[in-house]
């Protein structure tokens, strides 16, 4: 039986389980706010990127804009672990910043790009318009994805998400 297994290992399955529930609440929070504070600090270019230069619509925007960071936002730990995963994938055990950085950019992309598309779609924006600025969105989370890595791992060591022994 695991559970008595885990007790007698000296560990008690509620406690675990408080403590990974705590974990698993900092990580949202800490992934979250990364995208929070990244949008923040380079929305002024999805601006001119996604209305000035792909065309779309003022008031269009706007209402993609609610969708999309609804979306974004609910599922923003889904970013946070693909981060992990890209990073596990590019880094090996590197500790070299630029391939951190470039892993960085591709979670970004991949998991915002859609989700722009889809709330872009879903609002009646052209495909040509859409795919513009999804490309456009590409070349900003190129040069700014590394910035998101930076955040996301600040916040995360302020939320202490490094173990669920520390609650």
């Amino acid at each position: 039986n695991p559970v008595t297994k885990q007790t007698q290992k000296g560990g008690n399955l509620v406690e675990i389980l408080r403590l990974w529930t705590k974990r698993a609440i900092r990580l949202v929070a800490a992934d979250t706010l990364a995208l929070i504070i990244h949008g923040g600090a380079c929305g002024f270019i999805t601006v001119v990127t996604e209305v000035l230069i792909a065309g779309i619509d003022l008031r269009q925007w706007i209402g993609v804009r609610i969708l999309y960071n609804i979306l974004l936002f609910a599922g923003a730990r889904l970013c946070g672990k693909l981060t992990d995963v890209i990073r596990r994938r590019l880094r090996g055990n590197s500790k070299h910043w630029f391939r951190k950085a470039v892993a960085d950019t591709l979670a970004l992309s991949a998991y915002k790009i859609p989700i722009f598309m889809v709330s872009a779609l879903a609002l009646g924006v052209s495909a040509p318009k859409v795919l513009t600025a999804s490309a456009l969105d590409f070349g900003e989370f190129f040069l700014t994805g590394w910035l998101y890595g930076i955040i996301l791992d600040w916040v995360r060591l302020r939320f202490h998400t490094d173990s669920p022994k520390n609650p």
